[in-house]
């Protein structure tokens, strides 16, 4: 009995000093390959996701005939005339036109282009899909000026352009100007930062910075938080302002732009100068070259005291020159709606590739 017994002693004791069988280990070059195609997958998703999102801002400040198209634009040579007319309570009506041409010069790839157009008070970025009270005010003091802009190759992320001309005053006027934009897209949004740095002989140097910031709803909404501030050497003041927009696609001829908006300055201290808020209805009414704009809406200024002030405006904009193609028609916002807007009255250069 007591052999046996010493014998189980053994046996166990060899059991439990026995060491457990290897467990298979997962090779590091799996595990580094793993990793490498789940990057790269995300990757692909995040350029796609870029890609459409740059495209529908394109698509719909093409439609809209924002200025930042034209500074962008990869199309050919290009005359916009807008007929512009405003009826204000309390100071009647007004009319205005204003004009933006470019021509691009022969054996330059488009990179070297000749532009005539109004120039506003600090090269500030077009103010008629959402931020001014009115479209008259768009085009309020500005004067007629001619230039040589110089274009690089645009990408999704960066853009640059630089222009050496003179305003058409009396006496002319010469001015440069250097304008820069840089694009990211964390997650579904879209945000654009763009710095413009000018000089005037007449008036010094300045410069004006925007940020957007854009997110697509769904097929048919685009939301904007557009924000702008200048400064002028001339009269040591800061303007800003900052908007609301919601963007709205009707069909593939009408779309909308309802606003609310925020004008300021910093002087003699930051405060703010006026509210507004109003409907821009834009409508393709021929083919690709001729649009209408109807915009009714309001503001609250100070000099009234913050009492509403009713006006509507009306824009006719024809567009003489030959289109390369659709921004909107190579647009895929994500989860794959529709194209914001199939036609469009412009080809942006923000051409992003994958």
């Amino acid at each position: 009995m007591r052999q046996l017994a010493f014998i189980l002693l053994l046996y166990f004791a060899q059991v439990a000093w026995a060491q457990p069988p290897a467990t298979p280990q997962i090779r590091s070059t799996d595990t580094n390959q793993a990793e490498q195609s789940f990057l790269e997958q995300a990757d692909v998703k995040q350029q796609k996701l870029s890609r459409s999102l740059a495209n529908l801002s394109n698509s719909i400040d093409s439609f809209f005939g924002n200025t930042r198209i034209d500074e962008e634009s990869a199309s050919k040579s290009r005359i916009r005339i807008n007929l512009i007319s405003a009826l204000t309570d309390g100071e009647g009506d007004s009319y205005d036109a204003n004009i933006r041409t470019r021509i691009a010069l022969p054996n330059t790839e488009r990179k070297l282009n000749l532009v005539v157009q109004n120039l506003s008070r600090s090269f500030t970025e077009d103010q008629e899909s959402g931020q001014a009270e009115n479209i008259a005010q768009s085009v309020d003091n500005e004067d007629l000026g001619a230039a040589l802009r110089y274009q690089p190759e645009s990408d999704k992320e960066w853009s640059v352009g630089t222009d050496a001309g003179i305003k058409l005053v009396s006496p002319l006027d010469p001015f440069v100007r250097f304008r820069v934009r840089r694009s990211w897209w964390p997650g579904a949004w879209e945000i654009r930062a763009t710095e413009t740095v000018f000089w005037f002989k007449s008036e010094g140097y300045g410069h004006t910075e925007s940020l957007d910031f854009d997110r697509p709803l769904n097929a048919d909404f685009l939301f904007r938080f557009a924000n702008q501030a200048s400064w002028r050497r001339l009269d040591l003041q800061y303007q800003f302002d900052h908007s609301l927009n919601l963007f709205q696609r009707v069909s593939d001829r009408l779309g909308i732009a309802y606003f609310v908006r925020m004008h300021g300055s910093d002087v003699p201290a930051v405060h703010v100068e006026s509210y507004a808020t109003g409907v821009n209805f834009r409508r393709r009414i021929h083919k690709e070259w001729l649009f209408f704009n109807i915009q009714p809406g309001g503001s609250w200024p100070r000099e009234e005291n913050f009492t509403f002030v009713a006006s509507i405006s009306f824009k006719l904009e024809v567009i003489i020159g030959q289109e390369e193609g659709s921004v909107a028609a190579e647009s895929t916002p994500p989860r794959n709606p529709p194209d914001f807007f199939v036609a469009s009255t412009d080809t942006a250069r923000v051409q992003p590739g994958e």
